[in-house]
Formats: structure tokens, sequence, C-alpha cells
């Protein structure tokens, strides 16, 4: 017997998975689809630059389980602009309180979308709908400034419209805290992490250079040219080390050039590689495989899902994890035990951690157990779980 209908609503929910929010969403929609206690509907806008007949045939396999599917037409990139955000958002709201008005939902669960103006007007326009609980998900740390990695966020918002705010890490319900969100109302959800998908292709050290890889969004900050520095001090010490940084966007092209600019001056030419490509999940798995060492250079907080999902995937793969002490990341890795922490972007600090990470012996026990981390705190029956504690919590209230 369906006891629960719940209907996620965001933009761009659909391959290509490239970016942290559809992503989310989508191993959201697959931990709970099956499941003969709740039935799931999906809202969301269409990528019109997104159009191939992988992404049509990926899209159809993913929503085959679904009792509702609706895809508007997006209007302009809401990632840069900040107009296209709000018209998408009252497209969505228009197509959510559309369906509500048909037939009956339970939960909306929603999160690319501005929630100024969806919850306020899905409260407001009909007072059936008034009884459906919503659920705001938050996976990034808040900025005071709208952009790109904006969460839209007014406290009377979240005090008045929402029955429940899901997070993904500590650091955002404490912002929350922060923000005077009641606690009774934030739920953990961590990222969920297909630990049956993102797996060790094997345990053994491949014959060859010791592979570094960095993957995902390019900037100063993500990625700072310090990190070439301490690639040259292992590299005169005998150490063969190939680093790979594989940026995202076309216009991160900037930024790599100026790393392999930085990289030439240093005699790393033949080293470091560079390329920018939109990876899909199973170019991601076989990626990861192919590295020795995953490396998250952050120099300072970043605009990113909370905790990134790169550093999770890369774990799950059973990959030594280099990273610094940003956000998150603490939160998840026990240096020395699951990965390797550096407090700082020191040269000589993260050469250390490279040098150990590059130890046959200790990296082999460091693998081991950041996919057993991984398996245990963020796969899809720990996700299942979870949200539907927070939906059973909500609905009986």
């Amino acid at each position: 017997m369906i006891n629960i209908h719940v209907c996620f609503v965001g933009q761009e929910i659909h391959p290509p998975w490239i970016r942290g929010d559809p992503q989310l969403f989508k191993e959201m929609i697959n931990a709970l689809v099956g499941n003969d206690d709740i039935e799931i509907s999906l809202i969301t806008t269409h990528d019109v630059t997104g159009d191939n007949a992988s992404n049509a045939a990926q899209f159809e396999a993913f929503a085959r389980g679904l009792k509702n599917v609706i895809v508007l037409r997006g209007t302009g990139n809401h990632n840069y602009a900040p107009r296209s955000y709000d018209v998408n958002s009252l497209l969505l709201w228009r197509a959510a309180s559309g369906l509500a008005s048909r037939e009956a939902v339970d939960i909306f669960h929603i999160g690319s979308l501005n929630a100024s103006l969806f919850a306020p007007l899905m409260r407001l326009k009909i007072p059936r709908l008034r009884n459906i609980k919503l659920v705001r998900h938050i996976y990034m740390l808040l900025q005071q400034r709208r952009g790109r990695f904006a969460v839209p966020l007014l406290r009377a918002t979240y005090a008045h419209f929402f029955d429940g705010v899901a997070v993904t890490s500590g650091n955002i319900r404490a912002e929350l805290h922060r923000r005077g969100i009641a606690d009774d109302v934030i739920f953990f959800v961590p990222p969920i992490i297909n630990t049956d998908f993102f797996t060790p292709h094997s345990t053994q050290r491949q014959p060859g250079p010791i592979r570094v890889l960095y993957m995902g969004s390019v900037s100063q900050k993500r990625f700072p040219l310090d990190v070439l520095s301490s690639i040259h001090t292992l590299r005169q010490e005998g150490l063969n080390l190939q680093l790979s940084i594989v940026a995202r966007y076309e216009f991160e092209r900037v930024w790599i050039d100026k790393i392999a600019s930085q990289a030439a001056k240093l005699g790393l030419g033949d080293s470091v590689m560079t390329r920018v490509q939109a990876l899909e999940e199973r170019e991601k798995r076989d990626l990861y495989n192919t590295a020795d060492i995953v490396l998250l250079p952050f120099s300072g907080p970043v605009g990113a899902t909370q905790p990134p999902l790169v550093l999770l995937e890369a774990m799950s793969c059973g990959k030594v994890v280099v990273a610094t002490r940003e956000q998150d990341i603490p939160l998840i890795v026990e240096h020395g035990f699951n990965g390797l922490l550096v407090d700082d972007l020191n040269p000589e600090d993260l050469a250390d951690a490279l040098r150990l990470a590059a130890s046959s012996e200790r990296a082999a026990f460091i693998a081991a157990n950041a996919r057993e981390t991984i398996v245990n705190s963020f796969s899809r029956e720990v996700g299942r779980e979870r949200l539907l504690q927070m939906y059973t919590s909500i609905l009986n209230r």
C-alpha cells in the first residue's frame, strides 16, 4: 500500500549528470524508487543546450519508475543568470501547483529554485494546497549575495513556509542556526553515493608513474598554483608523479592555461596534463580508477556541494584522497585513517602528504578505510533511511 507521494522539484534534474545538485537529486530519487511505501514524481526544467540521444535514453531509463514526470522548457542558464533562475522558479511553481490540484501530493521536496518565490506562492495560491508539506534541500554553504552558487535564504521564508529543511552537512546546519532557523525543522540527509557503481576496479597499484588526479571546477581557490611546487619538489627527489587536471567548463580554460604555463616554468611540462571535459558518471568512475591519488587542494571556502561529491566518489572507488582542511572535508576524512589532510597549502606540507600517499603499504590501508567509510555512511541504503525518517517525521507533526 502506498503511503506517501513525494514530488521532487528543481532545475535541470536530468542527464548529463555533471553538476552537484542534479546528481544529488538523481541519487535520492533512485534510492526511493521501488519502495512499496512511497510514490515519486519529478518536475524539472530542460537544458536547452543538452539535446542528444544519449541524454534522452538515460533520462528515459531514470524516469521509468516515477509516477509523474513533468519537464519544462527552461529559459537561459540559471547558473549564471539570476533572471533565468527566477523565471524558471515561477514555471516550476506553476507546474507543481497544477499537479497538486489534479492529484494528491504529500510533500514537495525542492532543490535548485528560488525558495522565496516558490514557497509563498505554493502556500497562498489555493487554500487546499496549504496542507502539502514543503521540504527545502540545501547542499552548499549559504552566501550573502546572489550568484551562481547562492542558495536563496530568507529567514521569514523558512520560518513560515517550510515544514523541513534537509541539509547535507554539519556546517550547513550550523549556518542555519546562525541565521535563526529552529533545529526541529532541520534534518541531516547526507549525499547519497551509488557504492555499487563507484567501486574500485583494482586494489593493486599499477606499474609506472604514480598518478595524481584533480577533477572538477578549476579556479585559483580550487587549484592554487602552489600545488605545482609540491609536484616539482617530489619530482626532484626522484618520485615519479604524473598529475592530471580535468576541468569541467570551457570558461575555466583561462586558469587551466595559467596552470600549464606555471608547469612549463617549473620544468613539469611532461608531468602535468590538463584538459577540459564535462564527464559523464561512467567516465568519472573510470578516471578515478586510473588514479592512485585524488587531490582536493582547496585554499579556502568554495562554492561546491558539501561535502564535495568528488571526495565521496573517489573514496567510494577506494582512492587515497589528499585534501585541505576546508569546509566539510575534515568531517569526512580522518587524517591517516581514510585519507590525508593538509592544514594549509604550504608546498612543503602538501609534498609531505603526497609522499605519504605514494607509500604503497600505507595507501592500501587508507584506501580500504575510505571505501568502508562511504559504504557505511553514504550508501543508498543509508540515504533511503534518512529520507524516509524525515518524511515520516514531517507528516506526523
